[in-house]
């Protein structure tokens, strides 16, 4: 979901989607809160969160597994934000 509507985009390759979550940051920033979720990869998604340090507030970050409801949908690997804009 974006500003209430939902949105989807497709990309190909794992390195081109991660490269579309850094830019959607950096369009949507300065946020009042953000987090990390995953399907059962803590470790790719602590890699992600290095890499987007500089968007996330002061304090803890939030690195969450989503429920088995949406992984079954999204399948194990499954890696993004959740997030409320400061906008």
């Amino acid at each position: 979901m974006n500003m209430g509507k939902a949105s989807a985009l497709r990309t190909r390759t794992n390195k081109r989607a991660r490269q579309r979550l850094l830019d959607w940051l950096a369009e949507y920033a300065p946020y009042e809160r953000l987090a990390i979720v995953h399907a059962g990869v803590q470790e790719d998604a602590e890699a992600l969160f290095e890499q987007a340090r500089s968007f996330f507030p002061e304090g803890k970050v939030p690195i969450v597994q989503i429920t088995p409801v949406l992984g079954a949908h999204l399948g194990i690997g499954a890696i993004g934000f959740a997030c409320i804009s400061k906008k």
